[in-house]
């Protein structure tokens, strides 16, 4: 008699690639939200030493 294929096995590997994506998308937004955030602080900071 055969055995069906292990779905939870196929189900692991699947949500592994949604981990992957979710991750990737995590690095590219805090890329993007850093941008700004290192913009102002430069212009911030710049300031403080010309005064």
């Amino acid at each position: 008699m055969r055995r069906a294929p292990d779905r939870a096995g196929q189900r692991v590997i699947g949500e592994g690639q949604v981990i992957g994506v979710g991750s990737a998308l995590a690095v590219v937004l805090l890329v993007v939200s850093l941008v700004p955030i290192v913009f102002y602080l430069i212009r911030t900071f710049g300031k403080e030493k010309e005064a």
